[in-house]
């Protein structure tokens, strides 16, 4: 991504995070028209785009192209679980300076799990954690991931016949 807008746009839709990174995931709008042909195509016809975000608190110059390139390398393999005209952001935090590649598969591994699970989560879908969401993924008590339990029933819900 290049755009600034594209990246609002991202940035609009469901965040997952760690220490390191912000994986920010949204969808094309279709007013986009990506391909620089007249018409306007379907999203779903856009493949998915990212971008990365490394300001200069991170490092200098060449830490922050190392991370870039690391990073796009990363999300290269990474590409075929996007879906088709997602908007994918990768803010990077200053912890990531000496991380390795390691850390930083596990890092945004985790954080595009997080965000798929908050995904289902919106669309009323529980499904449980995997493997990989189990603890915490920030840290100390940062974005700790909590079990998902049955909705308890309060008795005023619309769904039981009493009113």
């Amino acid at each position: 991504m290049r755009r600034s807008a594209e990246f609002a746009q991202a940035f609009r839709g469901v965040r997952g995070g760690s220490a390191r990174l912000l994986v920010a995931i949204g969808a094309d709008p279709s007013g986009f028209d990506r391909s620089g042909a007249d018409s306007i195509s379907s999203v779903t016809d856009l493949p998915p785009k990212v971008g990365f975000v490394i300001p200069r608190s991170v490092g200098n110059s060449v830490v922050r192209h190392r991370l870039c390139r690391q990073l796009r390398h990363l999300m290269r393999t990474r590409v075929q679980i996007l879906r088709p005209g997602e908007l994918v952001s990768v803010r990077v935090f200053p912890p990531a300076k000496g991380a390795s590649s390691q850390d930083l598969a596990a890092d945004l591994d985790r954080c595009i799990a997080s965000v798929r699970h908050k995904e289902s989560l919106r669309e009323g879908r529980r499904e449980p954690l995997d493997e990989s969401m189990e603890g915490s993924i920030g840290g100390k008590g940062r974005n700790e991931v909590l079990p998902v339990s049955a909705p308890t029933d309060t008795g005023n819900s619309s769904e039981s016949g009493e009113r």
